[in-house]
């Protein structure tokens, strides 16, 4: 039917032309902005199918809730809901995607809010992958362990080189926090992997070197022998590989208990020769002290003698002017 305006309407307003606008409306006369409008009761839908073999019947569609996309009448594959604010998604002509953002500077840009992967069933994990000339490197929140990994393809999650576990205590590991290059670790650590145990040093078939030996060593090479020499990178920077640094410290220091041990033996040997030699020495003081007690009282005897003499040769001579008298009186 075509009114005095010229506006054409059929089947009780089933589709409706706007004459003066060119719009056209199906299922409403009163709608002025857009030049196609579809209305329905609960539901209005366009569907949309080529001609191809087995092709399906894509379906856009919109309630009182949502417009959203549909395969052959399935659930919804695309879906904005009423009230969605302004910039929700946008892709613009660089083909950067913004979510809450007009503006996005780069692929994949979220503006004031978080970016949240969520997997569901038992063979699968949360996977985020990160790819550059083939390289390729995934995080993983591993859906056995709850653990955060970080591993490249090829392995299951269980070879994963980094691992956070969600047990893992607070500030357990932090860089840079105390100070710029500065490594925290608030917890034990526990080193693994190619690392010895250096108890061998203990072994009788262990070549300990010598005392001397590795004092000479250690001034000419201004390093201990197991732990190396320290090694420098290009930019001036010291390099630790602390699995063998710990190894050769630990062997260091076992070492220098069997020294120390070798040394006490030493001393212990030492001070028993030297008490034996001091008892020795006592005795040979002790039978001086003797020898010189006899000496005095030999040299009191001789006093004694040398006296007794000395009282004989007056009475000699006393005899012998005696004799010279009566030889000069006869």
């Amino acid at each position: 039917m075509v009114d005095g305006e010229g506006d054409l309407s059929l089947a009780n307003d089933a589709l409706f032309i706007d004459r003066d606008v060119g719009h056209l409306n199906i299922g409403s006369t009163t709608e002025t902005c857009c030049e196609l409008f579809l209305t329905g009761d609960s539901l209005a839908q366009l569907g949309l199918r080529s001609t191809s073999a087995g092709a399906s019947t894509w379906q856009l569609k919109a309630n009182s809730a949502a417009f959203f996309v549909s395969e052959n009448d399935g659930g919804a594959i695309f879906l904005i809901a009423k009230g969605a604010p302004g910039a929700s998604l946008w892709i613009k002509d660089t083909g950067y995607i913004g979510i809450g953002t007009g503006f996005p500077s780069e692929k994949l840009h979220v503006y004031n809010g978080n970016l949240r992967i969520e997997q569901i069933g038992a063979d699968n994990h949360a996977t985020l992958n990160f790819v550059a000339n083939g390289n390729t490197w995934e995080i993983k929140n591993n859906k056995d362990t709850g653990r955060l990994t970080f591993f490249a393809p090829g392995g299951g999650a269980t070879t994963a080189s980094f691992k956070f576990d969600r047990s893992a205590t607070e500030n357990l590991f932090r860089v840079g926090v105390l100070g710029a290059s500065t490594v925290d670790i608030n917890g034990d650590l526990v080193v693994t992997g190619t690392i010895s145990n250096p108890d061998y040093v203990f072994t009788q078939d262990y070549a300990l070197e010598s005392i001397d030996a590795h004092a000479a060593y250690m001034w000419q090479h201004h390093h201990l022998p197991a732990v190396g020499a320290g090694q420098i990178n290009a930019q001036g920077q010291a390099m630790v590989n602390v699995a063998t640094r710990s190894q050769g410290m630990l062997e260091e220091l076992e070492k220098a208990h069997i020294y120390i041990e070798q040394l006490h033996g030493e001393m212990a040997q030492n001070k028993t020769q030297n008490k034996a030699q001091l008892e020795a020495l006592k005795s040979e003081v002790m039978a001086l002290q003797e020898n010189e007690a006899q000496l005095e009282v030999l040299k009191e005897v001789a006093t004694a003698k040398d006296a007794e003499m000395e009282g004989l040769k007056g009475k000699v001579t006393a005899l012998e002017a005696m004799m010279q008298q009566f030889i000069v009186r006869n």
